[in-house]
């Protein structure tokens, strides 16, 4: 009996539950009479259940369930009733009026469930594209139709044919084997993305009930039927109940409850083979209901884990229905092919022989399958397809049968199944079984008391503890089924009784919860229906028990204790050379381990080794030491043959752990050496991994007990006990563990390497064994286990020792099978011969092993018969008894007929649990997929010289996979072994689980997590439920279907923000992100739309608990206000504990290179523990796209790079060589290049290395890289024993720094960054002059000082100068010659919001180039002519192309007929070649003009490519050059590029759109300079001409653009400045206003909103338009230099400081000063109250005045030599303004007091004056010997002091 869950993709996959269904009038689908249900055709209707029926509407429980239901539901995410809806919904629709399309709308929003399922418009690859144009052009050839079914023979002849021709197109060889034509096929036929549609929960019987079911009388069929579906029932409704739930929030970060599930079900009757199988499929929609009434996805995670739970609560329900109904008996068979599982409960009397008959078929049909395929693969050179292995599997069952199996009606079944009964069993077996069957009564149900529940809910727990050391509610559910279903519970009291017995099981009385309680309290709403919060899994508490975890306490605790014996460091050197001088010499790491686990002293001491590392021998080393020095050595071990081999290496006693275990219980004869233990003993106990918990710390705590010492040795990564284990790795992490991690067992060193690297789960390790032919291919199960056979075969032909490996003992029994037939030859039967326990049989010349310790059959006087000793079979002999010699002693015994019926099998192949400690000359692995990481691990670690995987990759060819992912989406080999390695089935201790459930970076991303998400519910909240239906409905208006995406819960929070923060913008807000571009290619619209508000930067709440997390707005639930502040106080609590961590170690592997700089440190790991970034390469991990994150990220990037300067791409000299993009566009590259650097900083020669390993043949199609780093092993030189690399050029810089700040250069981490940017710059020259004049750049003198670099920066420094420096000696553009074409243009896409406009990286030729290419001077008017000829011919590519529909999209309805635009289309030469051929130019003339460029090879290449283009004319109205854009959707080269300046192209000289615009300006519009072209396309356009954009070609004015720009205002002098409200923008605008100002123009200030004009227009162009409208409104630019002044003084002001008043109006009082007289006033208003004092009114006046005089008094300066006649000019000039302002407005009483105080202070000047001229006058008549000393003149310094002035700005 079992269970098994499947997805189900959208689409039409469904239809393999709907096609059998009987045919049937769709009136007569409800209401099926029972002569129908026996006589119709196919398999019954599915029915419809599930609690969410009852809020959906149209369908009841037990409805039918028809094929168009089932399209809209599972097809299409839609009502099932849909079609009905829709109609009756267009039919009112229209009836009211509604356009047809109108009501088509209307319609579909009535049948949704919530988001309809997203379709991928993913590009089909150029196989699929060629695949059918081949089937259509072989219809063509044989005269079918376009369309025609082709027999699947020819396609897969075809697709055969096409993938190995893609495959040489792809890869430029042809594939190496099976593995790679087969992985190009998958693929490139993997077909859109399918979203999951929900679940197939497949319930089926033992085997006896079905057989029961077919041949019992019709009234007792009904009744098992009725039981298997109320069963079935049962257990859904269970998992309705209990684990269903959709997730919600960001991130899904909170789990809550639904109205219950919408499910099908469908029971079928028979299998493939037809045989009976009674069987339901379930299919549980992914459509969900939460009880809001959104229509959400269901949560996977919890169906999965309680499969098993659900699976046995349908077996126990099975049996008590069936016991109830018909009274018969279950009862436990014994099937020794099952191994150790357990037995499976049957019906007591069904026949044994009849099962089998009915399971062979489908044995038959599987072998038939897998000679097909077999055959398939021999025919085509790849194995089938999944989707061909159906179809071979179908043609199987035809081939495997009289007559085809067209679908049957029950009655017809029923009477097939009863005449193959009587085959087997005859009238009489038959009656006979149905009557014994029938008779047999079962046990009467039982009602356990009080006490029987306790007991039994304890031995429940007791065998969930052995199997495990932590558990959740779902294994003790399961457990606790097992034992009530044993026990005959009475049907009516099951639920009730297995509900008790958990409950006793979890209570704190037998369990111990390991999960953290709540840390804050979360309010009713974050609760379930059940009380626990939203933010906990449901059922996902941990438990252990106080046994398991006072074992794993005893045992870390023993470990840290060092109170033991000790041995000196003398006897373990003397025992080491001992063993040198024996042919044994240890390498440094096992050295190590014996003389620590000697000396320590430790009481328990771990020894991590790798298999193959050399465990034995350092351990034989360990014991001789310990031996020598009067000490005992004792073995133990898990297994007894682990222990035999542990005393044979070491030379002592061993024995099983289980047996020291026993006798601490039974002491009577108990072994002496257990009484001997003492203080100088030494157990070693092997394999400790295999050992479950609670034995090792009974083992560990009687040997210290009596004073003993422990030394464990094992490897936490290979295969485990069956139990409770894990403590290895608490060892390890608490108390720290010695380690060999060198590897002795391969040949190869590459394989040695591989294998660690497979033991870490790092996909990586494969590239070695795709490289090495090692992994191999088969269809299925059955072709993997013939070519391990094979494989096998041939090399123990070649007598080499080689191992079969199989994960399950049916498999492993195949595989002896096949070993035993071969060994026989065409004989049937070699002579004599015996059934074996596992079913096969075994004579004289066999293989077998023994599977039971019996000490009662010794081998030797010190050996004895245990688990996996295997033999060769001597002699047969009449009783069932064997003679077999044993392998390992030669010795012959005799093992009696029932041990050998019952624990012996053949033993040509084993487990990879078996295998575990063997080692042999190859191995061959038979996988299934199913596997974790550990068995992989195990069976690639057993072969000295070869080590094969062998993978089924087509599936077994069942019906029911039609739609299941693996089927819809093929798997390779690769993607098989990859998903094996990331499966970490290694014990977990529950220490484990308490130390990670509080470790701080899991507390404080779990607390973040719950912030984010709580700020987000809170801003609901604050603005109320109607404000956020409001957002919902407009939203819904904006984008149909909006707020259905599976992100809105995110986006609707971010919406709530906003609108609390800013009350009515964030419907504004939305609608310009809506507008911004389309959304309708989006899989998640509210994605993209939550992205575009952070990329707007507009969204600036105060920060929260960390710097990126928004603050909590404001609520009126006083509870809500409480738990935000307890959630934040959270945040921040657990951010402390994170960072005080980071600060008391350096050992993370992402701040290599910090150096004590804590503080980074500190915040690096809160920000990489708070957004979970396990990237241990890069500090800040991906790119994160949050504004808010993205910002805090750029500044920990920027302080991460003033330690270790810029970072490099690792690898990037050798990309050339290795000269294969598959290479380094590998993940792995990094590492890979990471080595490469290393062998060259070492003296490696990295090139002929690179060489030597690509001429071993071409690289796989899979893991290139990992491949390639493979053939490098072993090949890069020693380090020195400073490991630092010491270059020829090191002296130049050690000469001219002071030591110790050379050895900081040379040992800081940036010192492999400064070597190679040194050898890139001089490529083999002398380095000399460019590291002296980067030593000068970084004023060596001030380093240290505060205004020089810090001494850890200098590397850095260095490297990015000599970079620099390189880079200024050669051109900076790509090469076309070694540069790959760029890729196809992204004009659709998105531009960055974040990239600046004014990026130009022309740089001027070298001069070493110029002299190889010299120019002539070509002619200004030729070099107008070839501009005008390429500006026409952009034009041309211009139309038709995207970046046109670009063009348009982002200038709407613009007139674009002024402007020059064109498009320069990619590739290199383009341009070159037409001007070339239809101009006649030279290549010296394209040069000159500045469209084209050297290249380093001497060929030319276009200077723009894949750009939009921009004419751009000089003063005359020439088109002398072009800015171009490049696409959206590329990196290639900065944003806008410009014409290298030519003679006739100067880029300080040209304003883009003044000559395009001159006719309006002429007319008197204003020019407004702003930053980009399109801006100031947009300018023109929305004013209509009344205002003309005029653009830089940079970010601000130069002087001569401004004078062309003061030129163009004409009469009025308006100039309007439109900058981008950025940084960089702002500041342009700043020295836009001085150069504008000092032309006695008053700039104003265009406001548009986020300072992007082209934006506005394309979003809101009517918005543009008003202010254009506006414009003679428009602020002064002055208000805005004045508003960036004051902020700089905003904090000061802030803190009430009376002189950051005087500062601040000193700081403006320059800029007021240069406005017109008028605008004073007001100026000094606004910053009056800017400085929140009305008193300060003439504080302000007085610094104008002062500035916009020649000499400001006011500013004190002893260093200012002032004289009389400036100080009367200043008079003067005071007077003339007075009676200006006098004019103006005489009544300003503090204005009047500010001229006051400005000529008080110029009397003072006057009178200071004199009194300096009379004390020089007598200092002249007695000099001083010495000057008197100036403080500010520095020492030397005889110059006069610096003057110091009121400055103007």
């Amino acid at each position: 009996m079992t269970a098994s869950l499947h997805k189900l993709t959208a689409g039409d996959g469904y239809t393999y539950l709907t096609r059998q269904v009987a045919v049937l009038d769709s009136t007569e689908l409800g209401r099926q009479s029972h002569h129908d249900y026996y006589s119709a055709k196919g398999e019954s209707p599915g029915r419809w259940r599930g609690r969410a029926l009852e809020s959906l509407g149209m369908l009841e429980v037990g409805d039918a369930v028809t094929e168009a239901q089932m399209r809209a539901l599972f097809g299409e995410g839609r009502h099932p009733c849909a079609d009905d809806i829709e109609r009756a919904a267009t039919a009112r629709a229209v009836a009211d009026g509604a356009t047809e399309k109108q009501a088509e709308r209307e319609a579909l929003g009535a049948s949704k469930l919530g988001a309809k399922f997203g379709a991928y418009d993913d590009e089909p690859s150029e196989f699929v594209v060629r695949l059918g144009r081949a089937y259509r052009a072989h219809n063509a050839d044989v005269g079918a139709a376009r369309d025609a079914a082709i027999p699947e023979k020819v396609r897969a002849e075809i697709r055969s044919r096409v993938g190995r021709e893609t495959f040489v197109e792809t890869y430029g060889r042809e594939p190496t084997d099976d593995r790679e034509l087969s992985a190009h096929i998958a693929r490139s036929t993997r077909p859109p993305r399918q979203p999951v549609a929900g679940y197939d929960v497949t319930f089926s019987p033992v085997k006896s009930v079905s057989t029961l079911w077919a041949v019992a009388p019709r009234e007792v069929s009904e009744q098992i039927e009725e039981a298997h579906k109320a069963a079935v029932e049962d257990a859904m409704d269970w998992i309705e109940r209990t684990v269903s739930y959709t997730r919600r929030g960001r991130g899904g970060v909170r789990q809550v409850d639904i109205n219950g599930l919408l499910m099908a079900s469908f029971t079928h009757r028979d299998s493939r083979a037809g045989d009976p199988d009674l069987h339901t499929h379930v299919a549980v929609s992914n459509k969900v209901q939460a009880l809001d009434g959104s229509w959400l996805a269901l949560d996977g995670q919890p169906l999965h884990q309680a499969l098993v739970a659900a699976s046995e609560r349908y077996n126990t329900r099975l049996e008590a229905e069936v016991t109830t109904r018909l009274g018969v008996g279950f009862a436990e068979r014994i099937d020794p092919s099952r191994g150790t599982k357990r037995a499976v409960r049957e019906v007591e009397g069904v026949s044994p022989e009849l099962m089998a008959r009915w399971s062979s078929r489908r044995a038959q049909i599987d072998a038939r399958r897998a000679e097909l395929a077999t055959e398939f693969t021999a025919a085509h050179g790849r194995p089938p397809t999944p989707k061909e292995q159906i179809a071979l599997a179908q043609q199987a069952t035809l081939d495997t049968r009289e007559a085809k199996h067209e679908p049957r009606s029950l009655e017809e079944q029923r009477a097939a199944w009863r005449a193959e009964a009587l085959d087997v069993l005859g009238h009489d077996g038959l009656d006979s079984m149905i009557a014994t069957t029938t008779s047999t009564r079962a046990p009467e149900a039982v009602h356990l008391s009080a006490q029987e529940r306790a007991d039994l809910a304890r031995e429940a727990l007791q065998t969930v503890e052995n199997d495990r050391a932590r558990w959740q509610m779902v294994h003790v559910r399961a457990e606790v089924e097992r034992r009530v279903r044993a026990r005959g519970v009475a049907l009516e009291v099951l639920d009730e009784t297995v509900e008790d017995c958990i409950d006793r099981a979890l209570s704190p009385a037998l369990s111990v919860s390991l999960t953290p309680p709540e840390a804050i309290e979360v309010p009713a709403e974050l609760r379930r229906l059940d009380g626990s919060s939203q933010y906990h899994r449901a059922h996902s508490t941990l438990f252990s028990s106080e046994r398991v975890m006072a074992a794993e306490e005893s045992i870390v605790e023993a470990a840290r204790r060092r109170d033991g014996h000790t041995i000196s460091e003398d006897t373990v050197a003397i025992a080491l050379l001992e063993a040198a001088a024996n042919g044994t010499a240890l390498n440094p790491a096992q050295t190590a381990m014996v003389t620590s686990m000697a000396t320590s002293g430790a009481r328990v001491q771990l020894g991590l080794a790798p298999a193959g590392s050399g465990k034995t021998t350092a351990m034989r080393a360990l014991s001789r030491a310990w031996s020598d020095d009067g000490g005992t050595v004792i073995g133990l071990a898990p297994s007894a043959v682990a222990a035999t081999e542990l005393g044979s290496s070491i030379g002592t006693d061993a024995d099983t752990l289980a047996k020291l275990v026993w006798h601490l219980d039974h002491p009577a004869g108990a072994p002496s050496w257990m009484h001997e233990i003492d203080q100088r003993t030494l157990v070693v106990i092997d394999e400790a991994g295999m050992a479950s918990t609670p034995e090792l710390a009974a083992a560990i705590d009687f040997v210290t007990a009596r004073g003993g010492s422990v030394r464990l040795i094992g490897d936490d990564q290979q295969l485990a006990a069956v139990g409770a284990g894990g403590v290895l790795r608490d060892i390890a992490t608490e108390v720290g563990a010695d380690q060999l991690e060198e590897l002795h067992r391969f040949s190869s060193p590459a394989e040695a390497e591989a294998t660690l690297a497979l033991r870490d789960g790092r996909a990586d390790a494969l590239g070695f064994y795709l490289d090495n032919g090692r992994v191999r291919v088969a269809a299925d199960t059955e072709g993997v286990l013939g070519q391990v056979f094979e494989a096998w075969q041939a090399d123990t032909s070649a007598g080499r020792d080689a191992l079969m490996l199989a994960a399950t003992r049916e498999e492993v029994a195949t595989l002896n099978d096949l070993a035993r037939t071969d060994r026989l030859g065409e004989t049937v039967q070699d002579g004599p011969s015996v059934a074996l326990g596992s079913g096969g049989r075994a004579s004289v010349g066999d293989r077998i092993i023994t599977r039971r310790n019996d000490r009662r059959l010794p081998i030797t006087r010190t050996h004895w018969t245990k688990n996996g000793d295997r033999f060769t079979v001597a002699a047969v002999h009449g009783d069932g008894s064997l003679s077999a010699t044993h392998d390992a002693t030669g010795q012959t015994i005799t093992l009696p007929a029932s041990y050998v019926s019952d624990h012996v099998d053949l033993g040509y192949a084993t487990t990879y649990h078996g295998a575990q400690g063997a080692t042999v000359d190859a191995t061959h692995c038979a996988l299934t997929g199913s596997e974790s990481r550990q068995l992989l691990y195990v069976g690639m670690s057993r072969g000295r010289h070869a080590n094969h995987v062998y993978v089924p990759v087509s599936g077994d060819g069942d019906d029911h996979a039609a739609i299941h992912p693996d089927t819809l989406h093929p798997r390779t080999a690769v993607d098989i072994l990859e998903k094996v390695l990331a499966r970490d089935d290694a014990p977990r201790s529950a220490r484990t689980e308490v130390r990670e459930a509080h470790d701080p970076v899991a507390q404080l991303r779990a607390a973040v997590e719950q912030y984010a998400e709580s700020v987000d519910l809170a801003a609901q909240l604050a603005i109320g439920p109607e404000a956020v239906d409001r957002l919902t409905e407009e939203a819904h208006h904006l984008h149909p279907g909006l707020s259905e995406s599976p992100a809105w819960d995110t986006l609707l929070g971010h919406l709530c923000r906003i609108e609390a923060e800013a009350p009515g913008t964030a419907l504004g807000r939305l609608r310009q992100c809506v507008s911004r571009r389309e959304l309708n290619t989006a899989l998640d619209p509210a994605a993209v739309l939550d992205w575009r508000l952070d990329s707007t930067r507009q969204h600036s709440a105060a920060p929260g608990p960390l710097p990126w997390l928004a603050a909590p707005p404001s609520v009126p639930d006083p509870r809500w206000s409480e738990y935000l502040r307890d959630l934040a106080a959270l945040v921040t609590a657990r951010a402390a504990d994170v960072d005080a961590a980071a600060r008391a170690t350096t050992e993370q592997p992402w701040a290599a290179g910090l150096g004590d700089d804590a503080d980074l440190r500190a915040d690096l790991a809160v920000w990489r523990a708070a957004l979970g970034v396990d990237d241990g390469r890069s500090p800040t991990g991906p790119t994160r796209l949050a504004h808010r994150e993205r910002r805090h990220q750029q500044d920990l990037d920027a302080r991460v790079t003033a330690h270790r300067g810029a970072p490099l791409a690792p690898g990037r000299r050798w990309v050339e060589a290795v000269a294969d993009e598959r290479v380094t566009a590998d993940p792995f590259w990094p590492v890979l290049g990471e080595r490469l650097d290393a062998i060259a900083a070492h003296g490696g020669d990295v090139l002929d290395l690179l060489a030597q390993a690509l001429a071993r043949g071409p690289l796989p199609d899979d893991h290139p890289a990992a491949a390639l780093a493979s053939r490098l092993v072993g090949a890069a030189p020693a380090r020195s024993a400073g490991g630092r690399m010491r270059p020829p050029w090191t002296h130049v810089l050690v000469d001219q720094l002071p030591s110790a700040l050379a050895a900081t250069v040379t040992t800081s981490p940036a010192w492999p960054d400064l070597v190679e940017a040194v050898d890139t710059a001089v490529d083999g020259g002398d380095p000399t002059p460019l590291l002296r004049t980067a030593l000068g750049m970084a004023d060596v003198d001030r380093i240290g000082q505060p205004d020089g670099l810090p001494p850890e920066a200098l590397a850095s420094a260095l490297a990015a100068y000599v970079r620099d420096l390189g880079d200024s000696s050669r051109i900076t553009d790509p090469d076309p010659d070694e540069t790959e074409v760029p890729a196809a243009p992204q004009w659709e896409a998105p531009p960055s919001d974040d990239e600046p406009d004014d990026i130009d990286v022309e740089v001027d030729a070298p001069a070493d180039i110029e002299e190889a290419f010299p120019s002539s001077r070509t002619p200004h008017d030729r070099i107008l002519d070839l501009t005008r000829q390429a500006a026409a011919w952009y034009a041309q590519q211009l139309d038709g192309s995207t970046a046109q529909a670009y063009l348009h999209g982002r200038t709407g309805t613009a007139d674009l007929g002024r402007y020059t635009l064109g498009y320069a289309p990619e590739g290199w030469t383009n341009l070159t070649d037409h001007l070339r051929e239809h101009a006649q130019a030279t290549d010296t003339e394209l040069v000159d003009a500045g469209l084209a460029k050297w290249s380093k090879r001497g060929t030319l290449y276009d200077v723009f490519r894949d750009r939009l283009l921009f004419g751009l004319h000089n003063r005359d109205g020439d088109l002398v050059g072009f800015v171009g854009r490049r696409s959206p959707g590329s990196d290639d080269g900065p944003k806008y590029l410009n014409t290298p300046e030519t003679a006739a192209f100067h880029k300080g000289q040209v304003l883009f759109g003044l000559t395009e615009g001159r006719a309006d300006l002429d007319a008197g519009a204003s020019p407004v300079r702003v930053e980009g072209t399109l801006d100031a396309i947009a300018i023109t356009a929305a004013s209509g001409g009344r205002l003309v954009g005029v653009a830089p070609l940079g970010t601000a004015l130069t002087p001569t653009q401004t004078d062309e720009l003061v030129a163009a205002a004409g009469d009025d002098g308006t100039v309007l400045v439109a900058p981008d409200n950025d940084e960089a923008g702002l500041n342009a605008a700043v020295r836009d206003y001085w150069l504008l100002t000092e032309r006695g123009v008053d700039p104003r200030v265009l406001p548009v909103p986020g300072g992007d004009a082209a934006d506005v227009w394309q979003d809101q162009p009517d918005l543009l338009s008003a202010i254009a409208a506006s414009a003679e409104h428009a602020p002064p630019l002055a208000s805005t230099v004045i508003d960036r002044r004051l902020a700089l003084h905003t904090d000061h002001l802030d803190r009430g400081w009376v002189a950051a008043r005087v500062n601040a109006a000193r700081a403006v009082a320059p800029v007021i000063a240069s406005t017109p007289l008028q605008q004073w006033p007001q100026h000094v208003a606004d910053v009056t109250a800017r400085l929140g004092d009305d008193a300060a009114e003439d504080l302000v006046w007085s610094e104008v005045l002062a500035a916009a005089i020649p000499w400001n008094p006011l500013v004190e300066d002893p260093g200012v030599d002032v004289d009389q006649q400036e100080v009367t000019t200043a008079r003067a000039s005071l007077a003339e303004l007075a009676a200006q302002i006098d004019a103006l407005d005489s009544g300003n009483a503090d204005r009047s007091t500010a001229l006051d105080t400005l000529a008080e202070a110029l009397d003072e000047q006057t009178e200071r004056l004199e009194r300096d001229r009379r004390r020089r006058a007598e200092r002249a008549a007695d000099p001083a010997p010495e000057r008197d000393h100036d403080p500010r003149r520095s020492p030397g310094d005889d110059g006069p002091a610096p003057r110091r002035g009121g400055p103007r700005r």
